[in-house]
C-alpha cells in the first residue's frame, strides 16, 4: 500500500465531492503548506525521537492542531469540527506511514499530493 498514491486518491476524491474544497491548485497550499507543516508535525518528532514515537501521534496533533484553528477562523460547530477531525487524522495517518518508509521527502509528498489532487477534484466538480 502506497501512501502517497492513497493520499492523491483521497484528495481527488475529496475534491470532487464536497463543496467545500473549492479552490484551484496553487503553490502555497500544493508546494510551501505540505513542506512547513510536514517539517514541524512528522520532522521534529520523528527525526529527534525515533521509533519512540507512537504510531499516529503526530496524526493526532496534525488534526487537532487543524480543528482547533479552523474552529477559530471559521467557526465550526461539533459535526463539523469532529468530521474535519477525521478527515485531517486520516491524512495524517497516511503523511506519517510515507514519513516512516521514506523521511520528510515521502511525507512531504503524501501531503503535496493531497493537496493539489483536492484541488484537481475541485476543478473536475466545477467542469
Amino acid at each position: 500500500m502506497n501512501p502517497v498514491l492513497l493520499s492523491a486518491a483521497f484528495g481527488l476524491l475529496k475534491g470532487a465531492t464536497m463543496a467545500t474544497h473549492s479552490r484551484s491548485p496553487n503553490f502555497t497550499m500544493d508546494v510551501a503548506g505540505p513542506l512547513f507543516e510536514e517539517a514541524i508535525y512528522r520532522g521534529l518528532p520523528l527525526y529527534t525521537f525515533g521509533n519512540r514515537v507512537p504510531r499516529g501521534l503526530t496524526a493526532l496533533h496534525f488534526a487537532a492542531d487543524h480543528v482547533f484553528s479552523e474552529h477559530r477562523l471559521f467557526g465550526l460547530d461539533g459535526a463539523q469540527a469532529a468530521a474535519r477531525f477525521a478527515d485531517v487524522f486520516a491524512g495524517g495517518l497516511l503523511y506519517e506511514m510515507a514519513f516512516r518508509r521514506w523521511g520528510l521527502l515521502g511525507a512531504f509528498a503524501a501531503h503535496a499530493a493531497h493537496n493539489f489532487m483536492c484541488g484537481v477534484g475541485a476543478k473536475v466538480r466545477r467542469g
